[in-house]
């Protein structure tokens, strides 16, 4: 029987926050989980899929409730195989049926589990302020975790593997404070060392900064596609700098993204679904201080309108009267028509603002 088959099975599945992956990559994720033995098989959708925002993503079969599968030769867009080594879809990964590759000891791990969602690189960047931080025996997922732990003061992690030429600072980590954090852009010679950005969506090459916002084409195709959660924070953090009155606190963003990165590695369908209701509720909290900071704008603009009207009309009532009547080229009453007629403009003008901001709002 085949390792892999073809094909998407009907049974209930859990979707996962990666992109860009192989078939491989998503049988090596499932693998990894620490709770592995809970799953039967993992499913890819390959580069041929008709959704063109979800190509080559993964998912994965719960072992609970998933049965036989013997493919469907008729569907490119998907190919799907157990998650241990030596089973197969076609009795529900129950038992092995194909003798399991040799696989080799592992190398010592150089990237970190969430390498998908924060921009990492080999080396270390020489020239910037640097702090040791946490004990012996780290691994990249622990300097990543105690540089994230200080509330945003440090920029990047970085970690010493199992083969650098100190043995007293083998597995060890470092990090990079944000203030004289610069550009990086990795060193492929150097296999001692690993280093990354401690928030997803920043670049090494950006100093551990945010990329460029997305082009409207982007925009157009949706903030919370499967691009995975890097997107969905670095939309977030896009939307708090437009919001004008009522812009997001820092601090606000920054706890929200760090609570989501510490569900990463949720896999139940629960942990799934609350994850997705903590994403929609902070775009919606966000969407509506971006409102409020909108009507904010109009209404300061009508009320300064308004009240440089009242002045002017208060102004040139005072002129009036203190010109004798047969001097007069308008009288206080034409004045004050005068100033009605401005001031129906000026509401005029405020309701085409609402109007144009409760159309693009949709």
């Amino acid at each position: 029987m085949a390792a892999t088959v073809p094909g998407f099975a009907s049974f209930r599945r859990v979707d996962l926050l990666l992109s860009n992956q192989t078939a491989d990559g998503c049988k090596k994720y499932a693998q990894g989980l620490p709770d592995s033995d809970n799953y039967a098989a993992w499913g890819h959708r390959t580069d041929k899929h008709p959704n063109a925002s979800i190509r080559n993503t993964c998912f994965l079969y719960p072992r609970d409730g998933f049965g036989p599968f013997a493919g469907d030769p008729t569907d490119p867009a998907h190919r799907l195989g157990c998650v241990k080594d030596g089973f197969s879809p076609v009795d529900g990964c129950k038992s092995a049926t194909v003798p399991p590759a040799a696989t080799p000891a592992p190398p010592p791990a150089t990237r970190s589990s969430v390498a998908a969602l924060v921009d990492e690189a080999s080396g270390w960047a020489r020239g910037y302020p640097l702090v040791n931080i946490g004990s012996s025996n780290q691994t990249p997922d622990d300097c990543r975790r105690l540089a994230a732990a200080e509330n945003g003061r440090y920029a990047a992690w970085a970690h010493r593997n199992e083969s650098h030429r100190n043995p007293s600072l083998r597995n060890t980590c470092f990090a990079y404070p944000r203030d004289g954090f610069g550009p990086f852009v990795g060193d492929p010679t150097d296999a001692e060392h690993t280093m990354g950005c401690v928030m997803p969506g920043e670049k090494l090459s950006l100093g551990c900064t945010l990329a460029p916002v997305a082009t409207p084409q982007q925009e157009a195709n949706g903030m919370f596609g499967t691009a995975g959660l890097q997107t969905v924070l670095r939309r977030m953090t896009q939307m708090s700098d437009k919001v004008h009155a009522n812009k997001m606190a820092p601090e606000k963003t920054n706890a929200l993204a760090a609570e989501l990165l510490r569900r990463e590695y949720t896999t139940t369908n629960a942990d799934r679904r609350t994850l997705d209701v903590q994403v929609r509720d902070a775009r919606t909290r966000l969407e509506r201080e971006r409102r409020k900071g909108d009507a904010y704008d109009i209404g300061l603009r009508y009320v300064t309108a308004v009240l440089l009207l009242v002045l002017a009309w208060a102004a040139a009532n005072e002129t009036l009267h203190s010109v004798p009547r047969v001097a007069r080229v308008v009288t206080p009453a034409q004045a004050t028509a005068a100033a009605f007629v401005c001031l129906g403009a000026i509401t005029l003008w405020m309701a085409l603002d609402v109007a144009l901001l409760i159309k693009r709002r949709g």
